[in-house]
């Protein structure tokens, strides 16, 4: 499992060089959820993807169990 942070252009510059045939789960929280139809655009890849609640507070391990089961 690898996190990747950063601007989208920079995501998707990263996740070309690591794409070769693996499961690729991208998270957004509430917030940056309005990225992901951009992202699908952009990213021709098939990844799997996860909107997680956002603020401090769900930054549990339901949260991460989520993420694990994602990926």
């Amino acid at each position: 499992m690898k996190a990747y942070f950063g601007s989208i252009k920079e995501l998707i510059k990263q996740l070309d060089s690591n794409l070769n045939n693996r499961n690729i789960c991208v998270i957004f929280d509430e917030n940056t959820s309005i990225y992901l139809s951009n992202f699908k655009e952009i990213i021709q890849q098939k990844f799997n993807f996860l909107k997680i609640k956002s603020g401090e507070k769900h930054k549990n391990l339901k949260s991460i169990e989520q993420i694990l089961l994602c990926y």
